[in-house]
């Protein structure tokens, strides 16, 4: 699986990779640290050389990384693609963390996540 993460999210996206190796799962972080211009490439590549891509970010998946890789992926390599990041849901106020930890921007939402596509995997 591949996870392609912004920000703050990166670093959560590396403690997914450990915890999801320790179970087996292969999982490679990829840091997409602009969606303008996007690495096109790099995720053409994700999306060709793993089961699928999970997508983290700290803001709305909608509009956001998540879209912009779906908008790549669905025209270029067809994979699963699924996202980590506000729901489509009005933020509210708080620490940062405070906040993180409300709408599931965590390490382990986003392996979850991961295992929830490799368990979903038509591949191989």
């Amino acid at each position: 699986v591949s996870i392609i993460a912004c920000g703050c999210m990166v670093c959560l996206a590396l403690e997914a990779a450990e915890s999801l190796a320790a179970k087996g799962i292969n999982a490679r972080v990829i840091n997409m640290a602009g969606i303008k211009p996007i690495d096109r490439d790099a995720i053409i590549a994700a999306a060709s050389q793993t089961a699928g891509i999970v997508t983290a970010e700290e803001h709305q998946v909608i509009g956001g990384l998540g879209g912009a890789v779906a908008e790549i992926v669905g025209e270029a390599h067809p994979c699963p693609v699924l996202r980590v990041g506000m729901q489509d849901k009005f933020g509210e106020s708080g620490t940062p963390a405070e906040v993180m930890a409300k709408y599931g921007h965590s390490a382990e939402k986003i392996a979850e996540t991961a295992e929830t596509l490799m368990k979903n995997c038509k591949c191989g």
